[in-house]
Parts: C-alpha cells; sequence; structure tokens
C-alpha cells in the first residue's frame, strides 16, 4: 500500500462526499493530483511519513484518512487550471 494513493483516495472520498463540509460545494473542481501532493509534501514537512512505515495497511488508511480532514480544515485544496482560467 503506497502513502500517496491511500491519500488520492481518500482526498477523492472527502471531496466526493463531504464537499459541502469544507465549503467546497461552490467552487471550481478541485485538482486531486496535485493537492495529494501538496498534502504528501506537507506530510513529509512535518515528520508525519516516518511514522507510517512501520505499521499496517489498516492503520496507514485511517490514519492517512484523518491527516487528510486535518488538512482540508486548515489549507483551500488546489483548484483545476480550466476552472482558473474562466
Amino acid at each position: 500500500m503506497k502513502l500517496y494513493d491511500v491519500i488520492k483516495e481518500s482526498l477523492d472520498y472527502e471531496l466526493t462526499h463531504y464537499a459541502e463540509d469544507y465549503g467546497f460545494t461552490d467552487c471550481p473542481p478541485v485538482d486531486i493530483e496535485k493537492t495529494s501532493r501538496r498534502i504528501y509534501r506537507w506530510m513529509a514537512r512535518t515528520n508525519r511519513i516516518a511514522w507510517y512505515r512501520t505499521r499496517q495497511d489498516w492503520v496507514i488508511a485511517e490514519s492517512a484518512h484523518l491527516t487528510v480532514m486535518d488538512w482540508l480544515s486548515m489549507y483551500e485544496p488546489t483548484f483545476t487550471e480550466e476552472a482558473a482560467s474562466v
């Protein structure tokens, strides 16, 4: 299980099911790829990635999902370029 893939799946799930909770319903589409990279880099800067190396897959999945939720509550995702040019 790759951590980046779990982040990407969790982000997609959160934005598909709970966009209104984050205030993104009236926003342009989110660029899942770029936002996932931003979250992964944020985790690296805050020394969270090392913790995941020795964990079981289910722990990684649950913890990464909580981390995505935490990140979304603090930062704004990257929107798609097509929407930015409109």
